[in-house]
């Protein structure tokens, strides 16, 4: 995990520096908002949520941080050993969850339905970030399409307040240029 200030904002100049300095001061987890980052691949999503994460912990929050896959893996290795409420726990008590590459990749059928309990749990009492490379309609369709149902919700109740960043498409020269280090 890096600090925000080793970000290069020069790699996407279609990155709002000053939208994630405001994020980083972590006002949205104080008035409970939840964050959705959206763009391609490679267009420095995950290092950001990460960054603002270590801004968070660094302000006195809980984080907790999880990539879609591991937050599976939790949840199903927990149904086996008891129940998923002492997994879910985790997720509801943290100021901030934040749950990276949610539109990456095929996930298992109920992959969804925890994201769903997460989010909706959560909703109007704590924050939650996540990162897809897929637009908000198109978070589970490739496994909708693969298993004939759909693993993410249709849609977020219009009473949830989510603030989207949205990023243009890297050119192959721009997205493979190397982070700072």
């Amino acid at each position: 995990m890096k600090p925000l200030d080793q970000f290069d904002f020069a790699f996407n100049p279609s990155i709002n520096r000053r939208q994630i300095y405001d994020l980083a001061t972590c006002r949205f987890i104080r008035e409970r908002r939840d964050v959705l980052w959206l763009g391609p691949p490679g267009a420095g999503k995950s290092f950001l949520v990460q960054a603002i994460g270590h801004q968070a912990i660094k302000s006195g929050f809980q984080v907790y941080y999880r990539s879609v896959l591991d937050k599976d893996r939790d949840f199903l290795k927990d149904e086996t050993l008891g129940g998923p409420e002492k997994v879910l726990n985790k997720y509801l008590l943290s100021d901030l969850v934040i749950i990276d590459d949610t539109g990456m990749k095929s996930l298992p059928p109920r992959s969804g339905e925890f994201l769903f309990e997460i989010v909706m749990r959560r909703h109007e009492l704590r924050s939650t970030m996540m990162t897809s490379n897929r637009p908000l309609g198109g978070l589970g369709e490739a496994d909708r399409r693969r298993t004939g149902r759909q693993c993410y919700p249709r849609s977020i109740p219009a009473s949830c307040r989510i603030d989207q960043h949205h990023w243009k498409e890297l050119s192959p020269a721009e997205s493979r240029r190397e982070w700072p280090r």
